[in-house]
């Protein structure tokens, strides 16, 4: 249940990509119509991306199924390709919109796993690997359609009966906003509105195009469109914002100054963006019953925007900048502002009169008071990752637009406690992953997190003061002997090379390996404090290939100067090219030797 639930989660945080794109779309569509600039090109450029949903949906899946692996991406590109093709000929009126791409996203980070690292035959060695990925996916998007042309009709009809209870059903936009308010703590709320924005509801536009989903159909000037997207305006730019102003005023006098930061930035985020999981999250967990009234007031916006007929649509979210831009195609638009005020009043007693009588926890009346101020982003970082128990308890790393997502080794590592001062309004739990609401910094805390992951930065490393690692240097020997080539690169990235006719090639540097690949013949590892070693090797002639043997093994600990690789059968006056390539540092020192002998000389010198 478990793994169910996390793949749920997965599956709508990658949908977050290129749904992130549509405001971009959205603005060059609004603003090539005949009102604006009436410039049909780049109305063009806006509807281009709505018109491949279904493809950039399968590129979203497949980058947050792989950890991001392009090779995937392209995969998922093809399969989908070739999946539309075979479908459109073996039954021209079948359409899958957006979940042709989910499915083709989903089998493509399947396959890549599964063959990303696969060996073949020394003549086929060239599609080994990543290579076989494409190929596979391709294979797979024939028998994909082959087998949807005979399933799909029966899920189409049933997906089809839904959609037409939804769309003539005044309580269906108050299922939409409601339901997907109440799978919001859980993350699985972008798995659920799809269906209701992309694929509910048909429209055939005047060239005879099928158009599916509320979405599709608001932007095509279908106008029974729009009647889902408008359920949530009252909601994120009146209640949560009112919501969010009254943590702020019945939060103690001398809180309120580090509270305004949060609320106040929160409301204008959801009146302006439609981002709300900063405010909801400060009152979801510290008082469920706010929470059940949150759930029931978007059920409530949703039958009073259906009774007024009250027609709006959105590109992100359900913000005033959508519904500026999306005014033109709506109907009734003017009531979303009475029936707003009143949800946003309503909202603020209930959070007053709630908060005072039931002495309830919201920000600025915990009994930990908010940290009195905003520490920098490395420092929240770095203590994050204290927090989690260390840089090796933590095996995944993501996030989306409001959450940091990680996936840790030993769950009783982590320091629930400390993540409140450290800005989480909320934290969610699974087994050994986990969910921390930090609102819109959430991706940026991610990076620096993944940076000092990947660079090995432990406690004993950075001090208390965030002191930054003393100097050290690192020095690269000669894995080989022969001529020095310098190709060059961009500091902390660099490559040198050397041409060599030695049979052996030794390590360059102490280290461990994590990874080695036979094809081509390269081999990574890990150099202290915080550099990334690779050695690559490029024969003469590709037959010697076979006869190319390394002698250590991934997680294996070396010694500078030990034989790492030798030919097995060498030939003489086979020149080969081995290229180092060292990342991280701050100066890189190259030697200006022209000739350098294995194990004695140094190559390069690097330091922080």
């Amino acid at each position: 249940m478990k793994d169910i639930f996390r793949y749920l989660q997965q599956i709508g945080q990658s949908l977050m990509l290129p749904v992130s794109v549509l405001p971009a779309a959205g603005l060059l569509f609004r603003f090539g119509e005949k009102d604006l600039l009436n410039m049909p090109a780049v109305r063009d450029a806006g509807m281009a991306v709505f018109a491949n949903l279904p493809l950039l949906f399968a590129v979203g899946v497949a980058i947050g199924f792989s950890q991001g692996q392009a090779v995937a991406a392209l995969a998922a590109v093809i399969g989908h390709l070739i999946f539309l093709a075979v479908l459109k000929s073996v039954n021209p009126s079948i359409d899958m919109g957006v979940f042709s791409g989910i499915v083709m996203g989903l089998i493509a980070a399947v396959l890549y796993r599964q063959f990303h690292q696969m060996k073949l035959p020394h003549v086929l060695g060239f599609f080994a690997g990543k290579r076989f990925v494409p190929i596979a996916t391709a294979v797979a998007g024939v028998v994909m359609a082959l087998l949807l042309q005979i399933v799909w009709p029966v899920i189409q009809l049933g997906i089809d009966g839904i959609g037409h209870l939804a769309v003539n059903s005044s309580v269906g936009p108050a299922l939409f906003a409601a339901g997907k308010r109440l799978l919001i703590p859980i993350g699985l709320h972008h798995v659920y509105y799809p269906a209701f924005l992309y694929e509910f509801g048909h429209f055939i536009t005047p060239d005879g195009t099928l158009i599916r989903g509320d979405f599709n159909r608001y932007f095509a000037g279908d106008p029974t469109a729009g009647i889902f997207m408008a359920s949530e305006f009252p909601i994120m730019m009146f209640g949560l914002p009112a919501a969010a102003f009254a943590i702020y005023y019945n939060a103690r006098p001398e809180r309120r100054k580090v509270v305004a930061g949060l609320m106040i930035s929160g409301a204008l985020t959801s009146f302006l963006t439609g981002i709300t999981e900063p405010i909801e999250f400060a009152f979801i967990f510290v008082a469920p019953s706010l929470f059940i009234f949150h759930v029931l007031m978007a059920g409530v916006s949703g039958l009073m925007t259906s009774w007024l007929d009250i027609h709006l649509g959105f590109t992100f979210s359900a913000s005033f900048i959508d519904y500026l831009l999306s005014y033109k195609y709506g109907h009734n638009q003017l009531w979303i502002w009475p029936v707003g005020i009143s949800i946003g009043a309503l909202y603020f007693i209930v959070f007053h009169l709630a908060i005072n009588h039931f002495q309830l926890k919201t920000p600025g009346r915990e009994d930990e008071s908010l940290p009195d101020h905003e520490p920098d982003t490395f420092r929240r970082a770095y203590n994050i990752v204290k927090a989690l128990g260390g840089a090796e308890n933590i095996k995944a790393l993501d996030a989306c637009i409001s959450r940091l997502r990680v996936s840790v080794k030993q769950r009783e590592s982590v320091r629930k406690q400390d993540f409140p001062a450290l800005g989480a309004v909320g934290i969610m739990e699974m087994g050994t992953n986990f969910q921390f609401i930090f609102g819109t910094q959430s991706d940026g805390l991610k990076e620096e997190i993944s940076k000092m992951i990947g660079k090995d930065f432990v406690e004993e490393q950075l001090t208390e003061a965030y002191v930054p690692t003393p100097i050290q240097d690192v020095r690269i020997n000669a894995p080989v002997s022969g001529r020095l080539i310098q190709e060059g690169g961009r500091i902390p990235d660099y490559t040198v090379a050397i041409a060599t006719r030695d049979d052996s090639c030794l390590a360059p540097a102490a280290g461990r390996v994590t990874q080695v690949c036979s094809n081509p013949a390269s081999l990574l590892m890990r150099v202290e404090p915080h550099y990334q070693l690779m050695i690559q090797v490029e024969l003469e002639s590709p037959a010697l290939s076979a006869a190319l043997q390394f002698l250590v093994s991934e997680g294996q600990e070396i010694t500078v100067g030990q034989k790492i690789l030798s030919l097995s059968n060498p030939r003489e006056h086979a020149e080969s090219i081995v290229r180092i390539n060292i990342t991280g540092g701050k100066e890189i020192h190259i030697t200006p030797a022209e000739e350098v002998t294995a194990g004695e000389d140094i190559i390069m010198q690097c330091m922080d």
